[in-house]
C-alpha cells in the first residue's frame, strides 16, 4: 500500500508518543474539556497506560463519579481491569475500545444530547463503550458459529461475541477488586445493567440495519420515554463503534489497515478449517479493499450519522468530515494516491478552525 496517509514512523511516533503522554500527565487533576472534546486526538499514539489514563480523564470530566459516590480510583481500577481482558488484536484491542469510549463521549457532551441523557444514562454508555468488545478474539460471530467454538455454544449461535462482551463487562463490575457497582442502589443497579445489555447486544453488525430504520422513524426530545431514549442511546453507542470515518483522514486510514489486517488473519484461519469467507474479507488486491472501504463509509457509517446529525445538530460537521474521509478512500480505490489529502484541511471537531500543525495535546502535528 506504499506509504500514503500511514503514519510517522516508529522512531518518530515514539516520540511524539511520549511528549503527549507526558502532557496528559502534566494536566491530570486539572484537564480542561477542550482539551478532550477534540475529534483530532491522536489515540493511535497511547501506550495502553495512555489509554487508561485518557478513559479515567473522560470518566471524570463526564460528571458520572459525584452522583454515585465512586472515586477516580475505582474508575482506574474498573478500566484497567478492563484493558487487561483486551486481546492483542489488529483492530479489537483496547485502542479500538479506547477511541469508542472518546467518540460516545464526544456525542453525550454535546449540549442537545446532555438534555436528553441522566447521570445514570451517561456512566452507563460509558462502561458499555469500555466494555463491548472485551475478549474480542479477531474473529467474527460467522466465524465462532461456523467453527463451533465455545463462545458460540455458550450463546446458542446467537451475537456470540455481543453476549460474550456483555457477560465479560458484567463479572467486572459485579466482582472482584473492580467491582465499580458494589455499592450502587438496587435500582441504579438494575437499570445499568438491563441497558448495558441492550446497548452492547446493539453493537452487533447483524443488527445495524434494524437499528437505523428504527432510528430513522423515532422522534427524540428531552421529554422522550424509556423506549426512545433506549433508542437514541443505542444509536449513540453504535455511531461511536462506527466513528473512525468521523477523525482526521490519518486516523481513519490506520484503523482501516488494522481491520484489513484482522480480515487477513481470520480468512487465513478459515483457509485451513475448510470454512468459507466472506468476500469483503478476502478483496483481491488493495484497490479492491480501499473501494469497499469507500462503499462502508457511505453506506453503512453515513445513513447512520446522517440521521443522528438531524436529531443532534451539532454534529453537521461531522458529515463534512466523512464525505471527506469517504473521498479519499475513493481515490486510493481509482489509484490516484497522489491526490490524496493528507492534512484533512482544518478539521479539529465541531467546525472549529485550528491552524494546520499548531501544537494542541493530542492534535497532529
Amino acid at each position: 500500500r506504499g506509504d500514503v496517509g500511514t503514519p510517522d514512523t516508529p522512531t518518530t511516533r515514539h516520540g511524539m508518543q511520549q511528549a503527549e503522554e507526558r502532557h496528559l500527565m502534566q494536566r491530570r487533576g486539572s484537564i480542561r474539556r477542550a482539551f478532550l472534546m477534540r475529534w483530532d486526538l491522536d489515540i493511535l499514539s497511547l501506550s495502553k497506560q495512555g489509554l487508561v489514563d485518557l478513559c479515567v480523564d473522560i470518566f471524570r470530566d463526564a460528571n458520572v463519579l459525584e452522583p454515585f459516590g465512586l472515586g477516580e480510583d475505582a474508575i482506574r481500577s474498573f478500566v484497567q481491569a478492563a484493558c487487561a481482558q483486551y486481546q492483542d488484536v489488529p483492530y479489537h484491542n483496547f485502542c479500538h475500545a479506547t477511541h469508542v469510549v472518546h467518540a460516545t463521549y464526544m456525542l453525550m457532551m454535546t449540549h442537545e444530547v446532555l438534555e436528553y441523557l441522566t447521570p445514570l444514562d451517561r456512566l452507563t454508555l460509558l462502561i458499555a463503550a469500555v466494555g463491548h468488545d472485551i475478549n474480542h478474539d479477531g474473529r467474527t460471530n460467522s466465524f465462532h458459529v461456523a467453527s463451533g467454538s465455545d463462545i458460540a455454544w455458550n450463546h446458542n449461535d446467537a451475537s456470540v461475541l455481543e453476549n460474550h462482551h456483555c457477560a465479560m463487562t458484567w463479572r467486572l463490575l459485579a466482582d472482584g477488586p473492580a467491582a465499580l457497582l458494589r455499592d450502587m442502589a438496587p435500582g441504579d443497579k438494575t437499570n445499568l445493567r438491563s441497558t448495558l445489555i441492550a446497548l452492547i447486544l446493539s453493537t452487533d453488525m447483524s443488527q445495524h440495519l434494524e437499528l437505523l430504520t428504527e432510528f430513522k422513524n423515532a422522534e427524540f426530545s428531552p421529554e422522550m420515554g424509556s423506549r426512545e431514549k433506549l433508542l437514541f442511546m443505542k444509536a449513540l453507542l453504535h455511531s461511536a463503534d462506527m466513528g473512525n470515518a468521523v477523525r482526521a483522514y490519518r486516523s481513519a486510514h490506520a484503523l482501516s489497515q488494522n481491520v484489513q489486517t484482522e480480515f487477513a488473519e481470520q480468512v487465513g484461519e478459515e483457509r485451513e478449517r475448510g470454512i468459507p469467507s466472506a468476500p469483503h474479507m478476502d478483496p483481491a488486491n488493495d484497490l479492491v479493499a480501499w473501494n469497499l472501504e469507500a462503499n462502508f463509509i457511505e453506506y453503512v457509517c453515513l445513513p447512520l450519522w446522517l440521521r443522528l446529525s438531524e436529531a443532534v445538530p451539532s454534529l453537521a460537521p461531522c458529515i463534512v468530515q466523512i464525505h471527506h474521509t469517504r473521498d479519499q478512500f475513493q481515490l486510493l480505490a481509482a489509484g490516484r494516491d497522489a491526490e490524496v489529502d493528507l492534512q484533512d484541511g482544518q478539521w479539529r471537531g465541531f467546525g472549529e478552525e485550528v491552524p494546520v500543525g499548531e501544537a494542541r495535546w493530542g492534535s497532529p502535528t
